[in-house]
């Protein structure tokens, strides 16, 4: 069975119910290259592929290819190995996933006012882009990426953290702090300060305190017109 027609039985299972064994174990078997480079188009695609599927099976699904407990597909779609363009597609296919699939669910369910504990969508969401590999390790530490990598990185951030909603805020002040130490995040941080205002309303505290705490690691100046 190839990737598309794996995902596309995964996806019918969560459609109609909860996902099976099955279809867990026949993604779980396709950790070849082809499957790696399917994880960018899932995610351009997620708007179509998720229409119908509940909000908790979305979170299961992706969670499965972002968490490095689940699978090493997140890993590997940053591998050094793999050409730039084809890393930065899939950096550009996670902002495109929050764009049309993650936020606008999160949205919905804010709108009708559920209360209790977050959701495990809202918890992908806000703990992203610590369990998901967003920028190629070249050395053991933190601050050893693959420079080339950042300046996508840095365009999805600034993108979802403008987006309406306190959950995009949140994720991605998240992302910011949790990525600090690739390189031009002062210059990153100083730019998402300086187009700030164009986001409306205030940031929640939780995505205030991270946003501030990256600044602060990043030694970054604060614009003259901020």
């Amino acid at each position: 069975m190839d990737c598309e027609a794996a995902i596309t039985r995964w996806l019918s299972d969560a459609a109609c119910g909860p996902l099976g064994l099955d279809a867990t174990a026949v993604l779980r078997g396709l950790l070849a290259d082809a499957a790696i480079a399917y994880v960018t188009e899932l995610f351009e695609r997620s708007e179509t592929w998720f229409r119908g599927v509940p909000d908790e099976d979305v979170a299961s699904v992706l969670r499965f290819f972002v968490d490095g407990n689940e699978s090493n597909y997140g890993p590997r779609c940053v591998a050094p190995q793999l050409p730039l363009a084809r890393r930065e597609r899939y950096l550009l296919a996670v902002r495109e996933l929050f764009a049309s699939t993650i936020l606008p669910r999160l949205a919905r369910t804010t709108s009708r006012g559920d209360a209790g504990p977050p959701s495990p969508l809202r918890k992908l969401c806000l703990g992203w882009w610590a369990t998901c590999p967003m920028v190629t390790r070249t050395g053991p530490t933190a601050a050893e990426v693959d420079a080339r990598l950042a300046p996508a990185l840095w365009d999805v951030l600034h993108d979802i953290v403008l987006r309406p909603g306190d959950d995009a805020a949140r994720s991605a002040a998240a992302g910011l702090l949790e990525h600090v130490s690739v390189p031009g995040s002062a210059s990153a941080l100083q730019r998402v300060l300086r187009d700030l205002p164009r986001r409306g309303g205030e940031l929640p505290d939780a995505a205030a305190r991270d946003l501030f705490a990256a600044i602060a690691l990043a030694g970054a100046a604060w614009p003259a017109d901020v």
